[in-house]
């Protein structure tokens, strides 16, 4: 058996119809110097004027590593995989204007965050929410397809339940 879990990948070997669940759901981080003492997530604040963008704060440290995350946003359909410098002026405006991470901000007179990189994401989006399953009744070129991709933002957490499914799903296939 071939497990798909290829996310947004999965478009360019489903068909027309499964291809056109698929959209990506963009996130964007910063990643900071030093790891802040606690994490945080906020979203309840205006949005911006585009439509299509959905936007929150959060800092998530990242144990062992010397670093925490910054971010973000998520925006539904945006395939750009380009950094938006606006939008890390944005997230670093509201990290500061509600003193999140204050532990991290230099000390040096700049008070600023030590930015040691940005990062854009992809998130798979399925329209219809996550698909694992079997592909069809029949073998694909003498193999069989389970599929196990469109978690959204929650692959990571759906990832247990989701790979037991799967593993449930392999083992029915000796019965057929």
């Amino acid at each position: 058996a071939l497990i798909n879990c290829t996310g947004l990948g999965a478009r360019h070997f489903v068909g027309d119809e499964e291809a056109g669940k698929l959209y990506p759901i963009r996130g964007q981080i910063i990643i900071v110097k030093g790891e802040a003492t606690m994490d945080r997530t906020f979203d309840d604040f205006p949005q911006s004027s585009s439509v299509e963008e959905d936007e929150l704060t959060y800092v998530i440290p990242r144990p062992g590593s010397g670093t925490t995350i910054l971010g973000g946003c998520k925006q539904r359909g945006n395939w750009d995989a380009k950094v938006d410098e606006e939008l890390n002026g944005r997230i670093i405006e509201r990290i500061k204007k509600w003193g999140l991470a204050e532990e991290l901000r230099r000390t040096d007179g700049d008070r600023d965050f030590e930015i040691v990189s940005s990062k854009v994401g992809l998130r798979p989006g399925r329209k219809g929410g996550p698909r694992v399953e079997i592909e069809g009744r029949d073998r694909v070129g003498g193999v069989w397809v389970v599929h196990s991709y469109g978690h959204a933002g929650a692959g990571y957490q759906n990832s247990g339940g989701c790979s037991e499914k799967v593993a449930k799903l392999v083992g029915e296939l000796v019965v057929l």
